[in-house]
């Protein structure tokens, strides 16, 4: 499973690159460098690393939340808004569409099952 978990994590990082300029700064990137675990630490970083700071805010407060929890998408998200990751300076979606626009972003990148 945790290798499907780093392919299903590359992909996610991939699908958001434009161009081959983009993918082979991927590919070469020092990430791939690091001490490895079955290949797998490496592409999960690289994918963390090139999440936009939102995200990583919102998939961070995760971390907080007990390993084996499975919780529904409207629960993960009124905990972000409960704790002020969910605010968009221009107003245009409201806190909680922004929270699951925020979760499908994460799940589309497989950082979620």
């Amino acid at each position: 499973q945790g290798l499907t978990l780093a392919v299903k994590a590359l992909g996610g990082l991939l699908r958001g690159k434009q161009n081959t300029k983009q993918w082979e700064e991927v590919l070469n990137n020092k990430i791939w460098d690091l001490p490895r675990t079955n290949g797998i630490l490496p592409t999960l970083r690289l994918s963390y690393h090139h999440l936009p700071s939102h995200l990583k805010r919102c998939f961070g407060y995760c971390a907080v939340l007990p390993y084996d929890i499975e919780f529904e998408e409207d629960e993960l998200v009124l905990l972000w808004m409960a704790e002020g990751l969910l605010v968009q300076p221009n107003d245009k979606k409201s806190a909680k569409d922004l929270g699951h626009k925020y979760f499908h972003d994460l799940l589309s990148k497989s950082f979620f099952q």
